[in-house]
């Protein structure tokens, strides 16, 4: 059964695929057809053989296991033939990412394909109520235009081949530096590394680099409209303004150097 799967599941960017990719197989299967947020079809001797959620294989929705792990069910010709139990682990700073995250005013949501029992489990686990299941990229596309219409905005993690195409309808994409290359390059920020942390970090850097073009600024508008009239009407030199300017932007440029000090 191991051989069977992956032989559909090789080419597939999917992180599931990959998982099944790493058995040996030498079936050659013809007409792949993927299926988003749902599985793969082949031919494989003549016959059908289809790979993924249990809707997609023939099986009953309630007749899937209502457990804490993930399911991926293989079929041939519409008969089931093997059930495959996927255990994944949150990413070990996932919680504490979403907490900082919930502390600085941000809601969360979960946009997945997933239908199973598994991303109930996994929204419990990570405290988050507002749960979108069983989406097609179209519907992830439509659901954060929703929130866009209705003024918020929106930044949307994504690290498979199927969320490339919504994320660039986020106000900012974020991609996994462990992710699929065509949601990288869709992406605006890419996360080196599996730590969700990163985007915290990235956030408070953002904030203070903010603050400190203010700071700039403002310092600017204040010498400029304190000097230039005293430099018109003759109350200071000409030299003295010209050392003056060369002064603020040195102070500017070390009040931009302050954002050197923030360690990753």
């Amino acid at each position: 059964m191991f051989a069977i799967a992956s032989a559909l599941e090789q080419g597939s960017l999917h992180p599931i695929a990959r998982l099944f990719a790493s058995y040996p197989t030498t079936l050659a299967p013809s007409q792949i057809h993927h299926d988003v947020g749902a599985g793969v079809q082949g031919i494989i001797n003549g016959k059908c053989y289809r790979i993924g959620n249990a809707i997609y294989v023939g099986m009953s929705a309630i007749t899937q296991p209502k457990d804490e792990s993930q399911w991926v069910h293989l079929s041939c010709d519409g008969v089931l033939l093997a059930s495959f139990e996927i255990i994944d682990n949150l990413r070990v700073d996932a919680t504490q990412t979403l907490t900082a995250l919930r502390e600085r005013g941000i809601a969360v949501a979960i946009a997945s394909g997933d239908s199973s029992h598994h991303l109930e489990i996994v929204a419990k686990s990570l405290k988050v109520e507002d749960v979108h299941g069983a989406l097609k990229p179209q519907d992830k596309l439509a659901f954060i235009e929703s929130l866009r219409a209705r003024g918020k905005t929106v930044a949307m993690f994504g690290d498979g081949i199927n969320d490339a195409p919504v994320l660039s309808g986020a106000n900012l994409s974020v991609a996994m530096g462990s992710g699929s290359a065509i949601a990288k390059n869709s992406a605006d920020l890419i996360l080196l590394g599996d730590h969700l942390h990163r985007f915290v970090e990235a956030l408070d850097v953002a904030k203070r680099t903010t603050g400190i073009i203010k700071q700039n600024l403002g310092w600017a508008f204040g010498y400029n409209v304190l000097i230039l009239p005293l430099a018109v009407t003759g109350h200071v030199v000409p030299y003295i303004a010209a050392l003056g300017m060369s002064a603020s932007s040195l102070i500017v440029v070390g009040n931009s150097l302050r954002l050197l000090r923030i360690k990753a």
